[in-house]
């Protein structure tokens, strides 16, 4: 994207960049933000989805660690060059690595919400070599101290030649003080003193032949000899001796550490780098977060749908900022009039600004609905430029600047023209103008222009390329509103802002009656136009309002209705269920008769009392029993046999008294069959078949089961599957791979218990990982007969449908 020096100047980009900057946390990141290049537009459009990732984490307040890197090329020379790595350079390359690595975890452990800067940070391969820099990272680190010196853990052998130094520095001292307590009388006073890295005492100048040593050097006044004695310098010849070999053991450490770095170089330099990129994207996440700014979606070069647009440099001066909604085409001119100081010159700096952070990779301050293409270049002319220097009018310098523009301008670009062709002769002026926004909307160029000429927006209301839009002004109270309304020209209105600012009545008046006719009319009848737009807007607005109570009261009664029905849902489950316990304790009853009749060990009053019980039971199962039905010549259709239950046969359940569907064919002696929501597997003798009718004396003849549509008598099929219901549902969204399928056997294991048939298990979509792993599990499960994935009402392929053994 083009974007010259004049356009950046009459945006205020610098300003911007400086808000920008202000949001690093290292001086690096800081000076790369106050130079932000302008990408290609696939580039920017993946910058704009990488910082939106870290916007969302912000958001959900999960940010990611500050990285305060230290600055890293003096250090990386130094490493590159041939010579010794200074400690400093070290330390600072290790504080980096550290700052990686914490990156490098942080996105690590969030790949699915950060894919984008998880794979910026961590390339294909790049999790060995990230481990191996923290490692780095470590071992330079523990061999300094807090302050940057060498740390006597650095090595096996500093520590102990340090620690002879000190002791030799000790000693030395200690026979310094001997000597000054014996030839006190010969010294100017009692204190050992350093001079030439050597310890000596101050002799009276008269005195220093007395003591026999090494002078090495006297006072400014000459009145005091600094003498080594003679005594000593056998014990500061150790001293000089064993600091040399701290000094050449710590030189040794630095490049051992020195050549560690070297060893790793490009991944060193990778690193440092890679901090950068990541504090000047999360920057630039920072900056959004405070701009409440959003990546809208993409447009093609010069197009534009921006809703609710903010100024970003007047929102970060906390200024209140009326949004604005605005459409531009390509090849189009969208020609903006109003009142003065109404808002169009900042309408003009929002798109310039907007195209400008797009192309840099920044969210701007708009809707997220918004549609919004890169322009190929933004270009301006805002502002005065008159110059005295050059010899230059206000309007000569505009038009040495529209020169500019014609000549650079390009298909998809974005013009943005202040006042075109102001402060000249208004007919001259309007004349250039219109054929000015001719040649750049001829050129397929984007242009957005504001003008008080009048016949100018005249023309524009009916001219191919052009679309009139005014700055709305409050008559009644004489002020702007500073919203954009497409379509209608707008009045100056310069006689309302001469009143606001007290020209007197008369004055105005005057100016009044000399105005044209022709421009009285004209702004008369955009006056009307106006009003009957605004009249239109109010009356849309209360028709909204009304839809949205409307549509509110719908969802009242919908939701009541799932609440009714979930509420008669539950009293036929608490009622079927009574049912059922109700025929298992007959049924019980009747074996326990059963059984001590087949003992025969029955005594009178035991036969009587198993005659009691099943006289009991047949009581309960007779007609006006409490769980009889009718007596059998008057129940619906006829006793099921194995063919009639076929999938989507119509069946009566007999201990229920109500109609169902098979949902699945006879297994053993029990079929499932489907009664409104529930699902049931119920014994053969307890079904009577709803079909067609057929022979009932001997066996049942087989034939192939007609197709669907040719069994008029049959209601349609159930769809396949089972039932979902709270029950029978594992949800594993934002659960691990470890921690799912530890908790799907937990759950088969329990669903098996309890008798079901099957299980739905709910992974969500999302990189795909999760369900790939359950449905391998699933594969190899002992609780598992088979699986499916879910259809569309079920939840599609983010749901899995297994059926148990």
């Amino acid at each position: 994207m083009i974007a010259n020096e004049k356009a950046l100047h009459d945006l205020e980009w610098g300003r911007l960049l400086s808000h920008l900057a202000a949001r690093c946390a290292c001086e690096d990141a800081a000076l790369r933000c106050l130079s932000l290049p302008f990408l290609e537009d696939d580039e920017a459009w993946a910058r704009l989805a990488a910082v939106g990732e870290i916007l969302s984490r912000l958001r959900e307040d999960d940010a990611p660690p500050r990285l305060a890197a230290r600055p890293f090329a003096e250090a990386l020379a130094h490493v590159r060059g041939a010579g010794a790595v200074p400690g400093d350079a070290l330390c600072a390359i290790a504080a980096n690595l550290g700052l990686y690595a914490s990156a490098a975890r942080y996105l690590d452990n969030r790949r699915d919400r950060c894919p984008l800067n998880a794979a910026l940070a961590i390339p294909k391969g790049g999790e060995r070599w990230a481990l191996s820099l923290s490692r780095l990272a470590q071992e330079i680190e523990s061999a300094f101290e807090p302050d940057g010196a060498i740390s006597d853990g650095a090595s096996p052998e500093i520590g102990r030649l340090r620690r002879r130094a000190v002791s030799l520095r000790q000693g030395l001292l200690a026979r310094l003080d001997e000597i000054a307590e014996r030839d006190a009388d010969l010294l100017q006073e009692r204190t050992v003193t350093l001079r030439n890295d050597r310890y000596v005492l101050p002799v009276r100048t008269d005195a220093h032949r007395r003591i026999r040593g090494i002078v090495h050097g006297t006072s400014s006044t000459g009145a005091t000899v600094f003498v080594e004695p003679e005594e000593v310098v056998g014990l500061a010849n150790d001293l000089t001796l064993a600091r040399e070999d701290v000094i050449r053991e710590e030189a040794r450490i630095l490049a051992a550490l020195g050549a560690a770095v070297r060893d790793q170089m490009d991944e060193v330099s990778f690193a440092c780098a890679i901090i950068v990129d990541l504090e000047t994207g999360i920057a630039a996440a920072r900056l959004a977060l405070d701009l409440d700014a959003a990546a809208p979606s993409r447009a093609g070069p010069g197009e534009a749908e921006i809703i609710r647009a903010r100024h970003p440099l007047l929102v970060l001066d906390g200024v209140a900022v009326v949004p604005a909604t605005v459409t531009l085409r390509r090849g189009e001119c969208l020609l903006v009039s109003g009142p003065n100081a109404g808002g169009k010159t900042v309408l003009l700096k929002t798109v310039g600004l907007f195209g400008l952070m797009l192309a840099a990779g920044l969210p701007v301050p708009a809707d997220p609905r918004s549609r919004i293409g890169i322009p190929r270049a933004v270009l301006t002319d805002i502002g005065d430029d008159q110059s005295l220097e050059n010899n230059l009018s206000t309007f000569s310098a505009h038009m040495r600047n529209i020169a500019a523009i014609l000549a650079a301008a390009r298909a998809g670009g974005l013009v943005l023209l202040d006042e075109l062709c102001g402060g000249t002769d208004p007919l001259e002026g309007a004349a250039l103008a219109e054929a000015t926004l001719e040649a750049l909307v001829a050129g397929g160029a984007t242009a957005l222009a504001t003008t008080h000429f009048d016949t100018l927006k005249s023309r524009a209301q009916d001219k191919a390329g052009f679309v009139n839009a005014a700055m709305g002004f409050d008559v009644g109270g004489g002020r702007p509103t500073f919203e954009l309304r497409l379509g209608l020209p707008g009045s100056s209105s310069a006689f309302a802002v001469a009143a606001r600012f007290g020209i007197p009545d008369a004055v105005l008046d005057s100016a009044q009656r000399l105005l044209p006719e022709g421009v009285r009319e004209l702004a008369s009848a955009v006056a009307a136009l106006d009003k009957a737009k605004h009249d239109a807007e109010i009356e849309r607005l209360a028709l909204a309002e009304q839809r949205s109570a409307l549509a509110t009261e719908a969802k009242r009664h919908a939701d009541e209705m799932v609440r009714l029905r979930a509420r008669d849902e539950r009293f036929v489950d608490k009622e079927r269920e009574a049912l059922w316990q109700e025929i298992r304790r007959a049924r019980e009853r009747v074996r326990d008769a059963e059984a001590t009749l087949k003992r025969r060990r029955v005594d009178a009053p035991g036969a009587k009392s198993a005659r009691d019980a099943i006289n009991a039971v047949a009581e309960r199962l007779a007609p006006g029993g409490a769980l009889g039905q009718g007596r059998p010549d008057e129940l619906p259709g006829a006793p099921a046999l194995p063919d009639d239950l076929r999938e989507g046969a119509r069946v009566h359940v007999v201990s229920l008294g109500k109609e169902a569907i098979v949902a699945e064919p006879l297994r053993g002696n029990t079929a499932f069959v489907r009664l409104g929501s529930a699902r049931l597997r119920v014994p053969l003798e307890d079904l009577r078949f709803l079909g067609e009718a057929r022979p009932r004396t001997g066996p049942a003849p087989k034939k192939p089961a007609p197709a669907r549509e040719e069994a008029p008598d049959r209601v349609e099929a159930v769809p396949r599957g089972p039932v979902r219901t709270a029950g029978n549902v594992l949800d594993l969204r934002g659960a691990t791979v470890d921690e799912a399928i530890d908790r799907v056997d937990a759950f088969l294991d329990a669903m098996l218990r309890d008798g079901a048939d099957a299980a739905f298990v709910i992974h969500g979509f999302g990189t795909g990982a999760l369900q790939d792993a359950i449905r391998r599990h699933l594969d190899g499960s002992r609780y598992v007969a088979r699986w499916r994935p879910g259809d569309r009402e079920e939840g599609g392929d983010g749901v899995t449908v297994a059926w148990l053994r």
